[in-house]
């Protein structure tokens, strides 16, 4: 097959990522691979680093006509197969009408769980312009048939994590901590998440407020940047928290960094699956988190972690406590998420359901 995939995310963030082990595995089974990214993205970079052919193009956001110029010209180079859009930021109109332009088959992944629009226009757009939508959780899948769109048309593939490169890895860990300032034995958790309402970095900061008095030692570690920013560092200080908390970045060491902590808070409140918590788990490192989207498909209590009610901080907190005042139940959480990483969420199976997915809808059978 001829595959033509479009991210027009710029930064490195986990749907990109996914992108790439896909592109990339496709590639390795022998099929004709190219990538159209912006021409300031990080996915493009890494996918010319891995060998992929990359088609940059410039724009400036959804309505810019020059992704749609940029998609008609890789389409007309590439001759694809199939088109494989990954993003909004227009890749999930533009792109499709150029494809569709071209009298090429599409598909759509699907990475947030918010309901589809109720208007006529984006029924109309999901059941004519894609030809097939992936999910990357079963949850994501019912938000979408919920939305009107016909079973047959969605399917699942998980989102995955590559567990040779996010491992248990002690010294890796060590030197994390040193860099951060924490002490070897306290108690360090992370949020990995770009820094909006949604991910719940306001419950996690309450959550902490009221563990300070009797876990003083504990730290957390904010991983990412974003436009709460601002208003969280103000919270932490009005909250008193902030000597237990480490503004650690936007950080793309995660693979040496994930070993530091103790467990990862995932406190969203509406999520797709969720990347940081399978690069954790696969990190043999347990993870509380909410209950939504396709969350639950990864975090399965009591084996791998914690689930808490949305927008409870207590309960936030009375986890968090559990797993600093038994340490050894939570490493052993965290080495059951590793082996659940292994069985069901390896890149392996990712690129494999994409292809079905592919042969499904070229209407070719199975190898």
């Amino acid at each position: 097959m001829t595959i033509l995939h479009v991210e027009t995310g710029r930064n490195w963030l986990g749907g990109p990522a996914q992108v790439l082990y896909i592109a990339r595995g496709q590639a390795d089974r022998g099929h004709t691979v190219s990538l159209v990214c912006p021409a300031d993205s990080a996915l493009g970079k890494r996918a010319e680093a891995a060998g992929l052919d990359v088609r940059f193009v410039s724009y400036a956001g959804d309505p810019d006509p020059r992704l749609f110029a940029g998609m008609l010209g890789a389409i007309r180079a590439v001759r694809p197969d199939i088109v494989h859009l990954h993003s909004r930021r227009g890749a999930d109109t533009q792109g499709a009408w150029a494809a569709r332009l071209m009298g090429c088959k599409v598909v759509l992944s699907r990475r947030v769980d918010y309901p589809l629009r109720n208007n006529a226009l984006v029924r109309w757009q999901y059941r004519r312009l894609y030809d097939h939508i992936i999910a990357i959780s079963d949850g994501i899948r019912r938000v979408v048939i919920a939305g009107g769109i016909p079973e047959n048309r969605v399917s699942t593939v998980h989102s995955s994590v590559d567990i040779d490169q996010f491992k248990p890895d002690a010294e890796a860990g060590a030197n994390a901590r040193t860099e951060l300032g924490v002490e070897p034995d306290a108690p360090l958790f992370g949020i990995v998440a770009h820094m909006i309402r949604r991910k719940g970095h306001d419950v996690l900061f309450k959550a902490v407020a009221r563990l300070t008095s009797d876990h003083a030692e504990m730290r957390v570690g904010v991983f990412g940047k974003g436009e709460e920013e601002a208003t969280l560092r103000a919270m932490a200080a009005d909250l008193g928290i902030e000597r237990h908390l480490i503004w650690a970045g936007f950080r793309e060491d995660l693979p040496s960094v994930l070993p530091a902590i103790d467990c990862l808070i995932h406190p969203a409140r509406l999520e797709g699956l969720g990347v940081a918590i399978l690069q954790a788990l696969s990190c043999a490192k347990p993870v509380i988190a909410c209950p939504v989207g396709g969350i639950p498909e990864a975090v399965r209590p009591p084996d791998d972690g914690w689930l808490v009610p949305v927008d409870d901080d207590a309960a936030l907190a009375d986890a968090m406590r559990a797993c600093m005042d038994d340490p050894t139940a939570a490493a052993a959480k965290g080495v059951a998420g590793r082996a659940l990483m292994e069985r069901e969420f390896s890149v392996d199976a990712m690129v494999d359901g994409n292809l079905a997915i592919y042969r499904k809808v070229l209407g070719i059978a199975a190898a």
